[in-house]
């Protein structure tokens, strides 16, 4: 991206494979990136967050600060703590390498976070989460197998893909009191 570049207003897969190394330069600091070059990871106050690779291209490491980070999460269980009256207790992360990242370096004062896949679904079951964040294609799956397994489940959040009619109504069909 030089200065004779125009910088686009809506930034695409594309622009961001493009850009990639500049966009790194221009949010991490030096050391940030030198360890990046250096070990593979930004330390312990960045989060990589991954595109999925769906567009066959490779998937992008995108680094995000913690302050960041907190800010999401806090945006994202707004609505359990607004209507429940609590932060979520035990708050599953389904898929993804940004979700079990997140998960292991991400703390959140009387939550606990775990990051799971699909084919920990056991585990997952056992962790009784009453937050979980996936993506529809993944709650598609549990309600359809599973439904009857997450007692403790209050909220969901579906992000990352597509939502359509169909899965808001068949997780309240599943989950009747579910936010």
């Amino acid at each position: 991206m030089t200065s004779a570049e125009p910088t686009p207003e809506i930034w695409t897969k594309a622009d961001l494979h493009k850009h990639y190394e500049q966009i790194l330069m221009a949010g991490l600091s030096a050391d940030q990136l030198a360890l990046f070059r250096q070990r593979g990871h930004f330390g312990d106050d960045v989060i990589l967050q991954s595109s999925s690779g769906s567009s066959g291209q490779p998937p992008l490491l995108l680094p995000r600060g913690r302050e960041d980070v907190l800010d999401i999460v806090t945006r994202m269980t707004q609505a359990h703590r607004e209507k429940l009256g609590t932060t979520p207790r035990r708050l599953a992360l389904l898929g993804g390498i940004s979700h079990a990242e997140g998960a292991l370096k991400l703390r959140i004062a009387n939550t606990e976070a775990r990051a799971f896949e699909l084919s920990d679904v056991e585990e997952l079951i056992a962790f009784e989460p009453d937050f979980l964040s996936c993506y529809p294609s993944i709650a598609r799956v549990l309600v359809a197998r599973h439904a009857h397994a997450f007692a403790h489940l209050q909220t969901i959040k579906l992000g990352g893909e597509r939502v359509l009619p169909s899965d808001i109504d068949t997780i309240f069909a599943a989950w009747p009191d579910i936010l």
